[in-house]
């Protein structure tokens, strides 16, 4: 019995049925082996959706890792193949040393993450248990190998999976690249693709301003509901207030002040880099770009948050006679 139920598993639905018919067992028997071959197939359907949903979310975090490496070891070749190594054997041999760390630090996280990868099945039945059993085993994310092996910052950036010892010899060599009055190259800069950064940067600011337009409805309503206002409702608006001002910051310093750089999913991450505005003349006009509510409006424009409003229609009429 125990070798008949993956054997009817393995079978089509008409098989199955067909085979279960032909054998001499009683009716029962037949009716309940049956229904365990059914419902081992939904849990095996759904065990397998779960995981195809999960290796998906598990690619995007390994392209999240390895995607910046690509972009800088690109960049990097093409910053050795700006000078010749007769002109520059400085330069040529700095470029060379962090060419082949990466390129070897790539490999290395590409057969990671084919080997976790690989971990990722579903079992059709347990050994010695007839009972119908779908388990799944999911492979390690990034960020949890990285914390295994106490990567710093989890793992989140290329640059946290090379030590410290072999990035200060890395900058020792890109530090005595003679000066030319030009801007020295900087390795193990901490940026993203640009593709990966306008995505990330669009996410944020939808989130930002649904956020922003909850807490500012919430700031009309508390000051509405207010005739003598109470210390609670007091700090509560001053509250709300700030958090207003938090979020204009945030999306003026990422949409203009940020240019390939990790970014984090919510504005909380950058909150943190605004300062209370002060009463002198030049801090004032400092803090007009991110106060103006001209700007939120753009950006809901530009994320099609909200539908412009259509032109108007052109007309030979007299004005006298429009309407």
């Amino acid at each position: 019995m125990d070798n008949l139920l993956p054997k009817l598993v393995a079978m089509s639905h008409n098989d199955a049925h067909n085979y279960l018919m032909s054998l001499d067992l009683p009716v029962d028997l037949r009716v309940s082996l049956a229904e365990k071959v059914n419902a081992y197939r939904k849990l095996k359907g759904k065990a397998n959706k779960q995981a195809k949903l999960t290796q998906v979310y598990h690619a995007e975090l390994w392209h999240r890792l390895i995607a910046p490496l690509k972009y800088e070891l690109s960049n990097a070749k093409v910053g050795r193949e700006l000078k010749d190594f007769s002109d520059a054997p400085e330069r040529h041999k700095a470029f060379s040393e962090y060419i082949t760390l990466m390129e070897k630090l790539l490999a290395g996280l590409q057969k990671l993450q084919i080997d976790e990868g690989s971990k990722a099945s579903v079992s059709v039945f347990e050994r010695g248990n007839a009972n119908p059993k779908a388990r799944t085993e999911y492979a390690k994310t990034p960020a949890e190998i990285a914390q295994a092996r106490e990567i710093p910052n989890k793992g989140a950036h290329w640059t946290n999976w090379i030590n410290e010892r072999t990035k200060n010899r890395i900058r020792e060599l890109f530090d005595g690249i003679p000066y030319t009055g030009k801007k020295r190259p900087v390795p193990f800069a901490y940026r993203i693709p640009p593709s990966m950064f306008k995505r990330d940067l669009a996410a944020l600011q939808k989130r930002t301003i649904k956020e922003y337009d909850i807490a500012k409805q919430e700031l009309e309503m508390l000051r509405k509901a207010m005739d003598v206002a109470t210390p609670e409702q007091y700090e509560q608006e001053v509250k709300l207030d700030g958090t207003l001002r938090r979020m204009r910051f945030v999306l003026n310093h990422a949409t203009f002040h940020m240019k390939n750089e990790p970014l984090p999913p919510t504005w909380h991450g950058l909150g943190h880099l605004y300062e209370p505005p002060k009463n002198t003349v030049a801090k004032i006009v400092e803090d007009w770009d991110y106060e103006d509510e001209d700007f939120i409006d753009a950006l809901r424009l530009s994320l099609r948050l909200v539908e412009p409003e259509p032109p108007k229609k052109k007309t030979n009429r007299p004005k006298r006679y429009r309407t």
